[in-house]
C-alpha cells in the first residue's frame, strides 16, 4: 500500500516522524539535531524525582481551621493551603487597628497644653502689672512644659500603636499556611479539626517543573560527565532535553559507580515523578 499520511511532530529534544503503512503506524525517533548521534552515550537507567519536595509548617500551633488542597491540587506560590483557628487573634487585631488609628490623646493633650499657655500668657501680662507674683508665673510656665511632654508621650503611644498593630498582623499571618512556591500538592498529613503542634508537618509540595532525574554512571565515565553537560531523558511519554545540574565529586567505591541529577523542563507536566527514565550524554558537550 503506497504512503497514505504523513505528519511531523516537533518536540524540543526529538524529531518523531510518523506514517500509515498498510494500516501500521511507524514511529522513528532521532537525537537532536543540533548534535551528532555518535557524540551521544549508550542509555542509562535512572529515576524521575521532583525537582522540590518540601513538608510545609507553620511555627505556631493551633487547631486546623481551613484545608482547602487535597493530593494533586495545583498551587501557585502565595496560595493558601492551610490555616489554623484564629478567631481570638482576628479580634486582637482589630483593638490594635482602633488603637493605632486614634488621635485622641494626642488632641487631649494639646487642648491642655493651649488652656496653660492661655493662662500663661494672662499671668505674665498680671505680673507686669504687679497684680500676679512671679512664683505663679513660673509655675504656670512649668505646667505648660509639662502639656507639651504630654503631647510628645501621647505621639509615642500612638507610634506604639501602630507598631503593635502590624505586630498582631504577622501573628495572624502566622496562623495562615502558603505555598512557597508553585506546585502540586503531594498528600496531606492533617485534616480540618485537629490540633496542630509548632513546626508540625501539614502537607507535602513538591515541583514538578522542572523535574530531574537522577542516574548512577560507571566510574569509567567520571570527568566526562559534569555539570551542564547536555542529556536526553526518555520517559515512557515523551523524550525532552536536559541538562545536568549536579554531579557527585567522587565516585562510590562499594558499587563503583557516580551520581549524577538531570533537570529537564517539564511545564506541561508530561513526566512523572517516581518513573525510571533512559537517559543519554552528549558528551562532546560536557567541557
Amino acid at each position: 500500500m503506497t504512503l497514505l499520511y504523513a505528519n511531523r511532530i516537533h518536540e524540543q529534544t526529538r524529531r518523531t516522524s510518523r506514517w500509515i503503512i498498510g494500516g501500521l503506524i511507524v514511529l522513528s525517533s532521532v537525537l537532536p539535531a543540533t548534535a551528532s548521534a555518535q557524540n551521544y552515550t549508550a542509555a542509562f537507567e535512572g529515576l524521575t524525582r521532583p525537582s522540590r519536595d518540601v513538608e510545609l509548617v507553620l511555627r505556631v500551633s493551633g487547631v486546623l481551621a481551613k484545608l482547602p488542597v487535597s493530593p494533586g491540587t495545583r498551587v501557585a506560590a502565595g496560595d493558601l493551603v492551610a490555616e489554623l483557628k484564629s478567631d481570638l487573634e482576628r479580634q486582637s487585631l482589630e483593638i490594635a487597628r482602633l488603637k493605632s488609628e486614634s488621635d485622641h490623646q494626642i488632641r487631649l493633650a494639646k487642648t491642655a497644653r493651649k488652656l496653660k499657655q492661655t493662662e500663661l500668657n494672662q499671668l505674665e501680662e498680671l505680673a507686669s502689672k504687679q497684680a500676679a507674683s512671679q512664683w505663679e508665673v513660673e509655675t504656670t510656665r512649668v505646667e505648660v512644659e509639662l502639656e507639651q511632654v504630654r503631647i510628645e508621650a501621647a505621639v509615642f503611644e500612638k507610634q506604639l500603636a501602630a507598631a503593635d498593630y502590624a505586630r498582631e498582623k504577622l501573628l495572624l499571618n502566622e496562623r495562615r499556611l502558603l505555598a512557597p512556591f508553585d506546585g502540586s500538592i503531594q498528600r496531606t498529613l492533617k485534616d480540618v479539626g485537629e490540633g496542630v503542634a509548632d513546626l508540625e508537618p501539614i502537607v507535602v509540595l513538591v515541583a514538578l517543573d522542572p523535574i530531574r532525574v537522577e542516574c548512577n554512571l560507571p566510574a569509567d565515565m567520571f570527568g566526562l560527565v559534569n555539570v551542564r553537560t547536555a542529556a536526553v531523558v526518555e520517559s515512557s511519554t515523551v523524550t525532552r532535553g536536559g541538562n545536568v545540574v549536579a554531579a557527585d565529586p567522587s565516585v562510590d567505591a562499594a558499587s563503583d559507580t557516580f551520581r549524577v541529577i538531570i533537570e529537564v523542563p517539564n511545564k506541561d507536566g508530561a513526566i512523572t515523578a517516581g518513573v525510571a527514565a533512559k537517559v543519554r550524554f552528549d558528551l562532546a558537550d560536557s567541557n
